[in-house]
């Protein structure tokens, strides 16, 4: 999905969902607007596709009372333990809210449940492992459940061992009965306002790498290509001086004056202006011009060469915006200068005051 329609998807469903975030998502369309004119975003990306909007909980471990009584109202009436994510409101082809990642056949299951409003819920069918470690890793909230009245499966012991060694260890929930129910609920506000950090600290981190990092980066580079234009275009004057006057001696010297008078003559069409000096001097101005743009051109390829077409934790484009700054009428980095690091500084203000109305 391209980011015109995938930023008004996104609006509309964060309006249903979580209308709280419509500050963060406007200013995730301001970080847009900057990047694309200094040449780090492509015109057909948007930073708010790099985001996590939705927290994801796993749910995973054995068919207990109290696995049932948590998803109750979630999963259908009558249905059985089945892999399925499970999506508030309508699931439709392409939802843009199921992160990549997630195993392939799983099919999206829309629910009216209010437990699932601004969540999504992968339900792992059956007392087995969990799924890939890319799917627990993108989790926000694991709840394993256990039964308290029989033996741990040799399944759930690898589990548990399996999430004990992880970093993240801290996102994963045993619960043995239903009474642990009630620690469900407010895990799931702690994994939403978690999710929520995420997403503002995406942005806040894009605005603290670009100023603080990519643009004494590319003022580095740029500060490079101008020393190589520079001394290209010592040795391209260099070159043009010696052909012209390579030109002079094989004419002999002696052609000299009389060359300059007839050059020097005037002309009655043009009101007395000496018309041949100045066509001569226009051609090898141009001549000159032409051959240092071309100067310009081969130095930065070759300076662009060395640099990372992608970097940093959103992806941005070092190269591209590079390219852009080296463009003619240019100085210094496109799209850079006080009014952007103004408006880079309200972005970030933005961020922060979203990130606080939603603790």
């Amino acid at each position: 999905m391209t980011p015109g329609p995938f930023l008004r998807a996104l609006d509309s469903r964060l309006a249903a969902e979580k209308p709280e975030l419509a500050p963060m998502l406007r200013a995730y369309r301001d970080a847009d607007r900057l990047l694309r004119r200094m040449g780090l975003l492509p015109r057909g990306e948007s930073l708010a596709t790099r985001a996590r909007w939705w927290p994801l909980i796993v749910v995973l471990g054995a068919e207990t009372p109290a696995r049932v009584a948590f998803l109750e109202g979630i999963r259908p009436a009558g249905a059985g333990p089945s892999a399925a994510l499970y999506v508030h409101g309508a699931a439709p082809a392409g939802d843009l809210r199921i992160p990549a990642g997630l195993p392939d056949g799983l099919r999206a299951v829309a629910s009216d449940s209010p437990r699932l409003r601004g969540r999504l819920l992968l339900d792992v069918a059956g007392d087995a492992a969990p799924p890939a470690g890319a799917v627990i890793e993108q989790a926000d909230l694991v709840l394993l459940f256990a039964d308290a009245d029989q033996p741990d499966s040799e399944a759930l012991v690898e589990a548990l061992a399996a999430a004990s060694r992880r970093a993240d260890a801290g996102k994963l929930l045993t619960v043995r009965s239903e009474a642990g129910l009630a620690d469900i609920d407010a895990r799931l506000a702690e994994a939403a306002a978690a999710c929520d950090r995420r997403t503002a600290g995406l942005l806040d981190a894009v605005a603290e790498e670009v100023e603080d990092e990519l643009v004494p980066y590319l003022q580095a580079a740029l500060a490079r290509w101008r020393r190589g234009v520079r001394r290209g275009a010592l040795v391209w004057t260099a070159l043009l001086a010696l052909v012209l006057g390579s030109a002079v001696a094989l004419a002999g010297t002696g052609n000299v004056p009389a060359f300059a008078a007839w050059l020097g003559e005037a002309a009655a069409a043009a009101g007395g202006a000496p018309v041949r000096l100045l066509v001569l001097a226009a051609g090898v101005g141009g001549l000159w011009l032409a051959g240092h743009q071309w100067v310009r051109r081969v130095v930065a390829q070759r300076v662009a060469a060395e640099l990372p077409a992608r970097m940093g934790e959103a992806d941005l484009s070092p190269r591209r915006a590079f390219l852009r700054g080296t463009g003619p009428f240019r100085r210094g980095v496109a799209g850079w200068g006080r009014g952007a690091r103004r408006r880079l500084t309200a972005i970030r203000a933005a961020i922060h005051a979203a990130a606080r109305a939603n603790p």
